[in-house]
C-alpha cells in the first residue's frame, strides 16, 4: 500500500450492522445530522440507481466494467456479490482525518478489518462493528412499509433467516474477543442530541472526540 492513500494518522472505521428493518439508514443519517464531524464512507455498486437515490449520496455507481477495473486496480478494500450485483468499499473512501461510519454486513466488517490487518506499515487502525438491535416484529413493520409491500410475505422470511446467522456470526465474534465494539437498542426513533449522545462518549472512550473538533 502507498502512501497516496495512508499516512501516520490512525483512523476509526465504524461498521453499523444489523437485520432488515432495523433502522440502519435511519441511524446513520440521524448520526452525521448531530455529529457533523463524522465522515460517511460511500460504497460503489453495480446495480442500478433506484428511485431518489443520487450519486454519490447513498452509492457511487458503476457499471460492472467499471468496477471489475477498479478490482484488478486494486482500488478497492473490499468487494463482494449480493443478488447478482457487486458492492464494494473503496480505498479512497475513507477520511484520515475524521472518524469513519459505513453500514454494512458481517463479511463487510471482517473484510475491512482484515485488509488493515494486512498492512504492517499502518501502525493502528480501529475498525469497530456497531449493532443495532430491534424486536422482530417492529423490524418487519418497518421493512414493508420501506418496500411499500411489494416483496411477496415469504420474502420476508428468507431475509430474516439469512439476517439471524449473520446476526449470530458478529454476536459470536463480539462475544469472544476483547476489544471495541457496541450493541444498540435503536426502538425508539433519533429526536434530539440526548438520544444519541451515547454514541459520542463511545467514541471518545476509542480516543477520538466528535464533539468538541
Amino acid at each position: 500500500m502507498t502512501n497516496e492513500y495512508w499516512n501516520d494518522s490512525n483512523p476509526i472505521i465504524v461498521c453499523i450492522i444489523g437485520m432488515a428493518g432495523v433502522g440502519k439508514d435511519y441511524f446513520l443519517n440521524k448520526l452525521l445530522e448531530y455529529y457533523p464531524n463524522l465522515h460517511k464512507v460511500i460504497s460503489i455498486t453495480s446495480r442500478p440507481m433506484r428511485p431518489g437515490e443520487e450519486e454519490g449520496k447513498e452509492y457511487f455507481f458503476k457499471t460492472k466494467e467499471e468496477f471489475e477495473e477498479m478490482i484488478n486496480n486494486n482500488e478497492l478494500i473490499e468487494h463482494r456479490e449480493f443478488r447478482g450485483w457487486l458492492y464494494g468499499t473503496p480505498i479512497s473512501s475513507i477520511d484520515l482525518d475524521k472518524v469513519n461510519v459505513t453500514i454494512g454486513s458481517p463479511d463487510g466488517f471482517f473484510n475491512i478489518k482484515k485488509f488493515f490487518e494486512q498492512y504492517q506499515d499502518i501502525e493502528k487502525v480501529i475498525v469497530v462493528p456497531l449493532v443495532l438491535l430491534a424486536p422482530e416484529d417492529i423490524r418487519k413493520e418497518r421493512y414493508y412499509s420501506r418496500v411499500n409491500g411489494e416483496k411477496p410475505l415469504d420474502d420476508w422470511g428468507r431475509r430474516n433467516a439469512a439476517d439471524i446467522v449473520d446476526h449470530n456470526i458478529i454476536a459470536e465474534y463480539i462475544n469472544h474477543r476483547q476489544g471495541p465494539s457496541c450493541y444498540h437498542e435503536n426502538v425508539k426513533p433519533v429526536e434530539k442530541m440526548e438520544d444519541i449522545k451515547w454514541f459520542g462518549d463511545w467514541i471518545g472512550l476509542l480516543g477520538q472526540d466528535i464533539v468538541n473538533e
